[in-house]
């Protein structure tokens, strides 16, 4: 169960599960979001896209677009295990040892024999490694307790093979013989400061891969040889089919993502190139300054009746008298003279995001551009003078602008 903590109407993680949530790193904030070949064993090189730094929460809620990632591809590390690779002193390792045919030389209980003396035996046993060295391991064995250096060819970690299928949110291993481990303490829920999480195409899984192995797709590196056969890339990811793995499906959603991203970068430019010329061409004039009215100019409304009553008084007492100087001030100024202003707002500068879209003339031909209309040339004509452009100025965008 997840502890949440709720402040002014916000979600807010706990400390110990804030910490749990960063999950990333400086190399995957380099990578975000990047379409790339990654390498696995039993896979050509296959097309993901790097996920973006994001909270673990995040990722894993229903509201996210692709699968959302399990646990284990947080907290489990899975690899492939081959003879004499990735070994290192305390691991436990499945070696062969060596059947020696003079026996004298057991009385030392420590043997450091050569691979060229020795005689391999028939059957693996689990042992201890001691030490690691280029060409040897030493190492110790479990049932016989026996202590001997063996070439790093005749062991191996200890695995286990695992058929794998295609399943959405899991995480995607190697083929063939692959080593398990949790991660504990601070490196639980996080990854390794060299490694990047893809999201692969066409299977919907995730994977953990070195951030030095993978490229980003292009057309360059599909048309590259790939295997002995002499065929390309892009021809072993089309024939590739296997347990659910469709790799002709993969290398299709990565290219439809690419053209996509490549149609927004145009018509971002695009837009922006017209902005920038609309309003080279059409600068907004400042607006004029706001002046506050005098006090003395400003009558309510009942001061108004008043004043018209009061003259009508007048009126009736003295025919047609006018008011003099001193009446017009005693209706003007009074004890509630503050109350009379109005208070006018200060001019403020409109931010950007709130200025609007400005439409060229341009954009809008072309939204009618795909109506069919009949138009004479007469009408051309009329339109041109109208314009004040010639024939030649009436096909160039920018002279349309002016």
């Amino acid at each position: 169960l997840k502890l949440l903590v709720f402040s002014g109407g916000q979600e807010v993680l706990p400390p110990c599960a804030a910490m749990a949530d960063v999950w990333y790193n400086d190399v995957q904030k380099k990578w975000a979001n990047c379409v790339v070949l990654y390498r696995l064993q039993g896979f050509p090189p296959w097309p993901g896209r790097v996920e973006e730094p994001k909270p673990r929460h995040q990722l894993q809620s229903p509201m996210n677009p692709y699968a959302p990632p399990e646990d284990r591809v947080f907290d489990k590390e899975v690899k492939s295990v081959r003879k004499g690779v990735g070994m290192k002193v305390g691991d436990t390792v499945s070696s062969y040892f060596t059947v020696v045919q003079n026996h004298s030389s057991f009385c030392l209980g420590h043997e450091r024999l050569p691979a060229s003396d020795a005689q391999r035996s028939v059957k693996p046993c689990k042992a201890i490694v001691r030490s690691v060295s280029r060409h040897h391991l030493d190492l110790r064995f479990k049932e016989s307790g026996r202590e001997q250096r063996v070439p790093r060819a005749w062991a191996e970690l200890i695995s286990a093979r695992a058929k794998q299928v295609q399943a959405a949110g899991r995480l995607k291993q190697p083929k063939g013989k692959i080593r398990e481990t949790a991660l504990r303490g601070k490196a639980r829920g996080k990854l390794p400061p060299s490694h990047i999480l893809v999201y692969s195409y066409g299977d919907e899984m995730y994977r953990k891969v070195r951030a030095s192995s993978v490229r980003r797709l292009s057309d360059q590196l599909l048309a590259s040889a790939y295997g002995r056969g002499g065929s390309s890339l892009k021809q072993a990811l089309e024939n590739f089919k296997e347990r659910g793995f469709d790799g002709a499906l993969a290398l299709r959603e990565a290219i439809a993502e690419q053209q996509r991203r490549c149609r927004e970068s145009k018509a971002r430019s695009v837009w922006q190139r017209d902005q920038a010329e609309f309003r080279s061409i059409h600068r907004s004039a400042p607006s004029p300054a706001i002046q506050t009215p005098r006090a003395s100019l400003l009558v309510t409304p009942q001061k108004v009746s008043s004043s018209l009553q009061r003259d009508d008084v007048l009126r009736d007492d003295e025919g047609d008298e006018e008011l003099t100087s001193d009446d017009e001030g005693d209706l003007l100024t009074s004890d509630d003279e503050g109350q009379l202003c109005r208070r006018w707002p200060q001019r403020q500068t409109v931010p950007v995001r709130m200025a609007g879209k400005i439409v060229p003339y341009s954009e809008q031909l072309q939204a009618g551009a795909s109506v069919t209309r009949v138009v004479s040339g007469g009408q051309l004509a009329e339109a041109r003078s109208i314009l004040g452009v010639s024939e030649a100025e009436s096909g160039d965008r920018a002279a349309l602008h002016r």
